[in-house]
């Protein structure tokens, strides 16, 4: 979507979302991310923010989605 705006990919269908984890890997400063949504189409959308509340890529996440 843009600079650290992202959809996580999912490889399975989805009727219901119902938690998605994320963990920063390698970051070389404070980030954090916000869950926006957790669309079943195209994946649940999340954002990273560095310190300064702005929109950061990180360098290297992992992420579980859980779901039916």
């Amino acid at each position: 979507i843009g600079v650290g705006d992202i959809r996580l990919p999912i490889a399975n269908s989805y009727v219901r979302i119902v938690r998605v984890g994320v963990v920063i890997q390698s970051a070389s400063g404070s980030v954090t991310w916000t869950l926006v949504d957790k669309g079943t189409a195209n994946g649940p959308r999340v954002q990273f923010y560095n310190a300064a509340g702005s929109l950061v890529d990180p360098a290297l996440i992992d992420y579980t989605v859980e779901g039916y």
